[in-house]
């Protein structure tokens, strides 16, 4: 009888539920210590209280009610009802895999396979001589004689019988003693298998040493991968963490992710954490990967946007594709800024180039999506000025270069927006920084021009040489225009700095700058130095000298009709030097 701690009703235990108010059955230690007493000595005695008892410690995982319970509902003839029982055990209790094998081999031969590896690999000494019966009926004989020795060991005669006569059937060097000391094991085996017998009664008994075990650990990867393969997530999860224990360091990853997960086994977000932290430390991309995920997603942990983007970088550090694909899914959606896609692109194509699919596939995709967003614009330009402003912007956004030039375009002349020089000028600059060629002859304009930007002669010149090395013509054009303003603006300061010598009386200091600027071949120059000869003015008068400068002034393009400007020169002279 069970008293519901809710509803104070005593009842039969049927099952955990009680049945008068519908709470769960609460059992304290001592009286479940207390019933596990009852039963061991309960011996045979199959009475109401010891089913009881059984039935109670079943229904809580108790591997000692399972088994006395199972085993009672079969001398019950219950049988359905305890096949019922170990399938819902079979999944922690090797015992419970192993009756549920041993009663499924004629309905699923391929889970009673795999439930008898289960429980013989865990440990269940029932189990042993029928695995190696299974192995032997497949083939795998070093197995099959790795278990009937262990059942052997265990004292079963017929295991003892079939690993001598597997010894016999193989013939090797020393096979007939290992026989003979076999049998030896079973009193009478001369009258139970005399023909066995007569094959090895010659022999000198010889203890054979135990069947090699190298295929334990091979055994349970190869049931890990069945366990997965046919969903049984438990036992999948139980050998994942037994072959951990084992120092198997590769199934590290992958029983911290079913720790966090709670998938098959109790969740235990910390511990699985843990593992993946030490994986990281050493090296593990994966793990890296793994705990970036975790914290940018925040789920079952809080999350962590700098920590996230910590663990991607340094999956990418260490040269793994997916890290760097990762980085570029995080800038792509923007998750703590707005989404730079340009970036995402870079990142995408550094994880193609170390062998990343996925991220060759997006970095394409974005590719092509900007190029459409560019031509899209470049034909809406006349018919939709500001669909094609627009179209631009999200072309340029995402890192398309040439998009970035016809923005400044736009606002050059005003194609879907006000005209704005200076904004023009800063998007020719900005796609200039970028590398971007088709923005070196515009940019330079600007400069030499004036254009959104101050007069900047060696900016200009720069950028022009640039165009002009990528073939464009016109470059040339401004180039030579920019290199002629230039020497007449030298000139003109040279001739200045002649007059204003000579206005201060510094003539002699104002004849050999004179001369450099006559030899320049400005016109106003030649001119002057003429007068300066004609008159005597810090040179030796020379009329013959001074002709010939007028006319190669004259031919130079300036003339003087009325000798202004030799006037202002005598005049400018006799004031300094009353004696000329």
């Amino acid at each position: 009888m069970v008293t519901c701690l809710r509803c104070g009703k005593a009842d039969t235990y049927r099952s955990p539920v009680c049945p008068h108010c519908g709470t769960p059955y609460v059992f304290s230690d001592e009286d479940i210590e207390a019933r596990l007493s009852a039963v061991r000595r309960g011996g045979r005695r199959k009475d109401d209280a010891y089913a009881e008892s059984c039935h109670i410690l079943a229904d809580l995982g108790r591997p000692e009610g399972v088994r006395l319970y199972g085993a009672l509902l079969e001398q019950m003839g219950h049988v359905d009802h305890a096949v019922g029982l170990y399938r819902a055990h079979a999944d922690a209790d090797p015992y419970a895999a192993y009756r549920y094998a041993i009663h499924a081999r004629h309905t699923d031969a391929q889970q009673s396979f795999f439930r008898l590896r289960f429980a013989s690999y865990f440990g269940c000494e029932e189990s042993f001589e029928p695995m190696a019966e299974a192995f032997a009926e497949r083939s795998q004989t070093e197995r099959a004689m790795y278990f009937f020795r262990l059942a052997s060991d265990r004292g079963s005669r017929t295991a003892s019988i079939a690993l001598a006569r597997l010894y016999i059937d193989r013939a090797k060097e020393d096979d007939l003693g290992y026989a003979r000391y076999m049998l030896g094991r079973t009193s009478l085996a001369s009258l139970r298998t005399p023909r066995l017998y007569a094959k090895v009664k010659a022999c000198a008994p010889i203890e054979p040493p135990l069947p090699d075990d190298t295929f334990r650990i091979p055994a349970l990867y190869e049931l890990a991968n069945e366990a997965e393969r046919l969903g049984e997530r438990s036992v999948y999860a139980t050998l994942c963490e037994r072959l951990l224990s084992m120092g198997r360091t590769d199934m590290q990853a992958t029983v911290a992710r079913l720790l966090i997960a709670g998938d098959g086994c109790p969740q235990d977000v910390t511990r699985g954490l843990s593992l993946l932290h030490a994986l990281s430390e050493r090296g593990d991309t994966a793990a890296a990967i793994r705990l970036g995920d975790l914290y940018q997603k925040g789920s079952p942990i809080p999350k962590d946007y700098a920590r996230a983007l910590t663990y991607y970088q340094r999956a990418a550090e260490f040269g793994d594709g997916r890290g760097y694909e990762r980085l570029g899914d995080y800038y792509r959606a923007g998750v703590e800024d707005r989404p730079r896609i340009a970036r995402a692109i870079e990142l995408y194509e550094q994880g193609a180039a170390h062998g990343s699919t996925d991220a060759a596939r997006k970095a394409r995709d974005l590719k092509a999506q900007r190029e459409h967003y560019y031509t899209r614009a470049m034909n809406e330009r006349d018919s939709s000025p500001k669909d094609a402003y627009r179209h631009f912007v999200a072309a340029a956004d995402m890192g398309y270069l040439p998009a970035e030039v016809r923005i400044g375009d736009c606002y050059l002349v005003g194609i879907g927006v006000p005209v704005d020089r200076r904004r023009a000028f800063l998007w020719y600059k900005y796609a200039a920084e970028h590398k971007n060629e088709e923005a070196y002859y515009p940019l330079a304009m600007c400069y030499s021009r004036g254009v959104g930007t101050p007069f900047n002669y060696r900016e200009a010149l720069t950028y022009l040489r640039r165009a002009h090395a990528l073939g464009c013509e016109p470059a040339m054009e401004e180039a030579t225009r920019l290199l002629e303003a230039r020497r007449k603006k030298k000139e003109r300061a040279l001739h200045a700095c002649v007059c204003e010598l000579l206005y201060q009386g510094k003539a002699a200091e104002a004849a050999p700058l004179a001369e450099l600027s006559a030899g320049l071949g400005n016109g106003k120059a030649l001119y002057t130095l003429g007068a300066m000869y004609e008159f005597g003015i810090g040179v030796r008068s020379d009329g013959q000298t001074a002709a010939d400068l007028y006319a190669r002034a004259e031919e130079a393009g300036f003339t003087d009709e009325r000798a202004h400007l030799k006037r202002i020169l005598l005049r400018q002279a006799n004031a300094r030097h009353p004696a000329v």
